[in-house]
């Protein structure tokens, strides 16, 4: 932590100058009008008197360009000026003490407390050798000084802790910035997610249904018909399912969305590929028995879903798809295999698309396991979903 200072080469602030001018005018005039009841006391008479009285006011106007250099040549003068027997003022080197003590640089404490000390011992002389010099300003030279370094302590110290509470109010305006900003992109992640899995989905199920139209359009006219239907139904389906999405971009509260996925909401997906003429089925494992919790079940629906996508995409025309679901007592595994022809150049390899990383970052959010791998001519999805990993979080 550091306080702001006067750079060394800076000139003297109006403030300072006009105290600095003040401390001197009333020097001067001590100078002229020699107190009476001290007798030792001597009028100035050479120049080099003149200045030993103005050199205290006068280092005033300097005392933030280098406290620790100005306390020292303070103390050096006020102790001349002592010995010299002239006539005194002592504000200036109170205002000096008090300056070092307060300053950040750590010398100026114990600067200022070794010429309070140097100033005590100074005046203890002067009691002990001169007469006018009286034993009650010994303990007096001490408290003043005292007062004037505990002063400036005290007010390094209220400086540090205004410095830190500016410090943290930054470091907590950024903080929550970046919070802020961090959670603006996680909602857009899962926004893109969500249209990139309904949009893709639906539009897989639309190919193989128009490619199925269009092989029987000739023969089965109305099979072709029903595949149409069943085309437009999908669609319509998507386009509510993706306004639903948007809403929450437009909406400053929560959007209405649709009811959350659940594991039956799985199976339609399956039935629903199987009755546009692919060949997928699904086989569960005690999931009668473990219920997985809704999020881990919506997060699985899309996992499966993105699968079937992608196995549609890149299988070719006579895909073979299985999913597994297998229900633990803490956990849910899935299991999406789907053979890989050597006539689809597009079948995936080792690198991921969008679509495996959209389904990497759904089982991380979960606190749970992804892989994705080519086994031959089979592409195999793996992946397992603790059930309480993520407790009273929203939907992946």
């Amino acid at each position: 932590m550091t306080l702001s200072r006067t750079d060394s080469g800076q000139l003297p602030s109006r403030g300072d100058l006009a105290l600095a001018g003040s401390l001197l005018v009333v020097a001067i005039l001590s100078g002229f009008f020699v107190d009476a009841n001290r007798p030792d006391t001597i009028e100035p008479s050479t120049w080099w008197h003149w200045a030993l009285i103005a050199t205290p006011p006068v280092l005033v106007a300097v005392r933030r360009v280098n406290p620790v250099r100005v306390t020292v040549l303070a103390t050096i003068a006020q102790s001349a000026i002592w010995v010299s027997n002239l006539p005194e003022v002592l504000l200036a080197v109170i205002v000096i003490l008090y300056t070092a003590a307060s300053d950040e640089d750590s010398r100026g404490i114990p600067v200022a407390t070794g010429a309070s000390v140097v100033l005590t011992v100074v005046t203890g002389v002067g009691v002990a050798v001169a007469e006018d010099v009286t034993l009650y300003q010994l303990p007096l030279i001490a408290l003043t000084c005292g007062t004037a370094i505990a002063l400036g302590v005290n007010a390094r110290r209220q400086r540090l802790a205004a410095a830190q509470l500016a410090t943290d109010v930054t470091e907590t305006r950024i903080l929550a910035d970046q919070e802020r900003t961090q959670a603006v992109s996680r909602e857009r992640a899962h926004i893109a997610r969500e249209l990139h899995d309904i949009i893709g989905h639906t539009l897989s199920v639309i190919a193989v249904r128009a490619e199925a139209a269009d092989r029987v359009a000739q023969a089965q006219p109305a099979a072709a018909g029903e595949a149409v239907s069943d085309i437009a139904e999908a669609a319509r389906a998507a386009l509510g399912e993706t306004r639903q999405v948007l809403a929450g971009l437009r909406e400053s509260g929560p959007a209405a969305l649709s009811p959350t996925p659940d594991l039956q909401a799985t199976r339609q997906l399956v039935s629903d590929l199987a009755k546009a003429g692919v060949d997928a089925t699904l086989t569960e494992h005690d999931c009668d028995k473990h219920n997985p919790p809704a999020v881990v079940a919506s997060g699985a629906h899309r996992i499966v879903q993105e699968s079937l996508t992608n196995a549609v995409k890149h299988g070719g025309p006579n895909v073979t798809i299985h999913v597994e679901l297998t229900c633990r007592q803490t956990a849910l595994n899935i299991r999406v295999t789907n053979t890989v022809t050597a006539e689809a150049s597009t079948a995936p390899t080792g690198t991921q698309g969008a679509g495996l990383t959209g389904m990497a970052e759904r089982a991380d959010i979960l606190g749970g396991v992804f892989n994705a791998k080519r086994e031959d001519k089979r592409f195999v999805v793996h992946a397992s979903l603790p059930f309480d990993s993520l407790a009273g979080k929203d939907t992946p």
